[in-house]
C-alpha cells in the first residue's frame, strides 16, 4: 500500500471516530432532556397532590344576635346645668310680716318669747318703747316683775289710743337712758337734771326696774320723767 493509500485510510477513521463522537454526544443530549422533561412531570404532579385545586370555603354567616353586646353602663352622666337668662326682673323674696299695731279701740294678744322685753313688745306695737308701762300695767296679774317676763304666756296688748293717753298723763316731758358702768341714781340726775337730789323722781319713775336704788345693773333702760328745771 502506498502513502496515498495509508493517508487516506487514517483519513476515514478519524471521519468515523468523529461522526462517533458526534453521535454519541447527540444520544446524550437527548437523554438529558428527555429526563428533565421526566423530572418536571414529577415536580409538576407532586406540586399538585400537596396543593388542593382552589375551591370556595364557606364563611359561616353571623347574625346580629351572635355579636356580643357591649355592657351598658346604669350611670348616667350628670346633667349640665345650664343658666338661662331672662329679661325679665328677679321676683321680690317674700317679706315676713311685722305685728301691726292695734286698732285704737281693740285689743290684741301677744305670746311672750325668749328674749323679750316691755321696751321691745312697746316698740313693736307702739313704735315708742317708753310706753312699755302701759302693757305691764294691762297685765299685772301675769307680769310680777318688769324686768322678768315669763316665756309662754299670754299678755294683752292694749290698743294704741289708751296707751298714748296712759302715756300723756303719766309723762308729760320725759326720756330714757341706758344705765352705764359706776352709773348711780345721783349721777343719771345730776346729768339730766342738773340737780343731784333729783334722783328719788328717777327712782319713782322706775321701781320695777331698780330692785337696790343703792346698786343699779347696767344695760338696764330707764325713763328720765319731766325734764322741766324744776318741779
Amino acid at each position: 500500500m502506498g502513502l496515498v493509500g495509508k493517508i487516506a485510510l487514517i483519513g476515514i477513521v478519524a471521519v468515523a471516530v468523529i461522526l462517533a463522537v458526534v453521535w454519541d454526544i447527540h444520544n446524550q443530549s437527548k437523554i438529558a432532556a428527555r429526563e428533565k422533561a421526566n423530572a418536571a412531570e414529577t415536580s409538576s404532579a407532586q406540586t399538585a397532590q400537596t396543593q388542593p385545586a382552589d375551591t370556595a370555603v364557606p364563611v359561616p354567616s353571623v347574625s346580629e344576635a351572635s355579636l356580643p353586646v357591649p355592657p351598658v353602663s346604669n350611670t348616667s352622666p350628670p346633667a349640665r346645668t345650664v343658666s338661662v337668662v331672662t329679661g325679665q326682673p328677679a321676683q321680690p323674696q317674700p317679706v315676713q310680716s311685722q305685728p301691726r299695731p292695734p286698732a285704737s279701740t281693740a285689743s290684741q294678744r301677744y305670746i311672750i318669747k325668749k328674749g323679750d322685753t316691755l321696751i321691745s313688745i312697746a316698740k313693736r306695737y307702739y313704735g315708742d318703747g317708753l310706753k312699755w308701762k302701759v302693757i305691764y300695767e294691762a297685765n299685772r296679774e301675769v307680769i310680777t316683775d318688769a324686768n322678768f317676763l315669763p316665756i309662754g304666756r299670754e299678755i294683752v296688748i292694749p290698743p294704741v289710743k289708751t296707751a298714748e293717753k296712759m302715756a300723756a298723763l303719766e309723762h308729760p316731758a320725759r326720756t330714757t337712758y341706758i344705765v352705764q358702768k359706776d352709773d348711780t341714781l345721783t349721777k343719771i340726775a345730776e346729768r339730766h337734771y342738773g340737780d343731784p337730789a333729783r334722783w328719788k323722781d328717777i327712782y319713782q319713775a322706775n321701781k320695777e326696774k331698780i330692785p337696790n336704788k343703792d346698786s343699779i345693773v347696767p344695760g338696764t333702760v330707764l325713763v328720765i320723767p319731766d325734764l322741766s328745771p324744776e318741779r
